[in-house]
């Protein structure tokens, strides 16, 4: 995650959230993995005690998710 400022964590089986994070991976800086991915899963454990499953965006620069 780190060369992106902001990486979307999303539902990589639904094509609704597999567009909008396409579309997201047009802009500059902003990365997308799916929720199903190893990564997506160690990050949200570690920030919820039972991980949501949502379309999660962590934005590095602000801090925040």
């Amino acid at each position: 995650m780190a060369r992106y400022g902001s990486v979307l964590i999303y539902d990589g089986k639904c094509p609704y959230c597999s567009v909008a994070a396409k579309a997201l991976e047009q802009v500059e800086d902003i990365g997308a993995i799916s929720w199903y991915e190893e990564s997506a899963q160690s990050f949200l454990t570690a920030q919820f005690d039972d991980p949501p499953f949502a379309m999660v965006l962590i934005d590095q620069p602000a801090k925040q998710v």
